[in-house]
Parts: C-alpha cells; structure tokens; sequence
C-alpha cells in the first residue's frame, strides 16, 4: 500500500485520493492502536489468572493423587485394577471457538454424563471415591488451565501481528503516502506559478499591442 512518486501522475485527481486515503489509514493505524491497548489490557488479566489456576490446580492435583495412591496401596494392585476395569471410560471433551477482539479463542468444557455416579463394591474404601471426585475437580481446573494457556498465546500471536501492522504503517505506508502528497503538491505549485507567469506575459504583449 505504497506510492512510487515518479510513477504517479501529479493531478489534483491523483493529490484528493491520496489525501483522503492517507486519512483513512491513519483512521486505522487508531483502531490497531485501540486493538493493541486492549490486547495488552486483557493479556494481563490473563496472565494473572493463569498464574493462580496455575498454583491451585498443581496444588488441588497433588493432594488429589496422594489420596489416590494411598487408597490403592490399601487394596492392593490386583484389586484396584479389577475396579479400574467396571468403571466406564465416559469422559468427553467439547471444545467450541468464541471471538475475543476478533481473535479465535477456543471454549473447553466437560461434556454432560462424564463423570456419571456409580456404585462401587462395598470393599471400596471411601478415600477412593473421595479421591475420584477430587480428581474430577482438578480435571475441570486443568481444562480451564489448558483453556486460559491457548488464549494467551493467541493473543500474543495477535498482539505481534498487530504490532507488524501498525510499524508498516508507521515507518513505511503513511510516510510513502506523505512523500508522494509533497511530491505532488509542488508540482501543481510549481504548474501554477507558470500558468500565472504565462498569462502575466500574454497579457503584457496584448497592452503592448
């Protein structure tokens, strides 16, 4: 979206269109810089709550699993395997894509039933169904973390993509765009003052005549 000045006729034609783009551009170098700003603004928001999921969900995870470990040593490998084996393999994912600042972000949410209520053997221990529904909790904050993780890196791509627009514009479009309005304008001047000038002297030889 540049100008090569000697390769543009220098009309006034030629000198409004290029006034009134370069208006328009910097019409949307305004809109990119309000796109950035928010960008950054609602990066920050999210990096934020990353950093929170982030530490309770590795903390809620842990506990999670060491309640789990010590359930399975108290019934031994053979059995916990035999109770792995009833329990359905139901879990479901649903991944839909929203819009955010005309940016692609997806949504992750747990489908219906996953984690359907079942009854287990009365030689389960408690601390196994404890551990199953912390576990089931830690899931939805881990999707939620793998969520809020592929947002701030699609808005980082953004936010550079952005940037990369508005330098173009800023370094190479708008001051093309000036070059070749100046460039322009002094050759009308310049084709004024002669037309000024030749009519001075048309008119000077008709009083002399």
């Amino acid at each position: 979206m540049s100008f090569d000045k000697r390769s543009t006729l220098p009309t006034k034609i030629n000198l409004i269109k290029l006034k009134r783009d370069l208006t328009l551009i910097r019409r949307v170098r305004e809109v990119l810089e309000e796109k950035r700003s928010a960008l950054l603004l609602y990066l920050n928001t999210m990096i934020k709550e990353y950093e929170k999921l982030y530490n309770e969900t590795s903390s809620e995870l842990k506990k999670a699993y060491d309640t789990l470990q010590a359930s399975l040593l108290t019934i031994g490998y053979n059995r916990s395997k035999e109770i792995s084996d009833i329990v359905p393999s139901t879990l479901r994912v649903n991944v839909k894509i929203r819009a955010l600042f005309a940016v692609k972000v997806p949504y992750i949410s747990i489908a219906e039933n996953s984690f359907p209520k079942m009854d287990f053997p009365s030689d389960v221990p408690p601390s196994l169904i404890e551990s199953r529904e912390k576990l089931k909790e830690v899931f939805e904050k881990l999707l939620r973390l793998i969520e809020v993780e592929n947002t701030l890196f699609t808005i980082i791509n953004e936010l550079k993509t952005t940037q990369r627009l508005i330098n173009s514009i800023d370094y190479s479009i708008i001051p093309n765009y000036e070059k070749t309005i100046r460039y322009i304008s002094l050759v009308l001047d310049e084709r004024e003052r002669e037309e000024f000038s030749r009519l001075k002297m048309i008119k000077k030889i008709h009083e002399e005549a």
